[in-house]
């Protein structure tokens, strides 16, 4: 006598099942690559903010500010699309833009000439070290 579960298991709530079990994946690439698209794209602003300016861009609002009213962004590409909160900025040896909350515990940023997801608690981390290298005593606006 076999003792096969899937054999009780209707051939019409099978794909149910799978539709659940694939819902708790990770996030699908193109998710991934939209998110890394508009991230990049800060990264992209900073790199013109410094060619511009010819200074390193200090802040996310001193970046913001100056794309606006050059007519390089809008508002809303400085909000990340998961955590729907500012992206975080920090400086030193080069450019690190990140998700401040990221999802799940875990955020996206750029730093490196890298795009990766990182532990949350990696980030804060980082913009801490950032804002002390910038001469910021606790961190960037926003950041908790």
């Amino acid at each position: 006598m076999s003792r096969c579960v899937w054999r009780h298991i209707p051939a019409t709530l099978l794909p149910l099942a799978l539709a659940i079990v694939g819902c708790s994946r990770a996030p699908s690439a193109d998710d991934f690559d939209k998110e890394k698209k508009h991230l990049l794209h800060v990264v992209e602003l900073a790199s013109q903010y410094a060619t511009a300016t010819k200074k390193p861009v200090k802040s996310i609002d001193d970046l913001k500010a100056w794309a606006l009213k050059e007519g390089k962004a809008t508002e809303d590409e400085f909000i990340a699309l998961r955590d729907k909160q500012p992206y975080g900025l920090a400086g030193g040896m080069g450019v690190v833009v990140f998700e401040q909350t990221g999802k799940n515990g875990r955020c996206y940023l750029f730093q490196a000439g890298a795009f990766r997801e990182v532990p949350q608690a990696q980030v804060a981390d980082l913009a801490k070290a950032g804002a002390r290298s910038m001469g910021m005593p606790t961190g960037p606006p926003g950041m908790k």
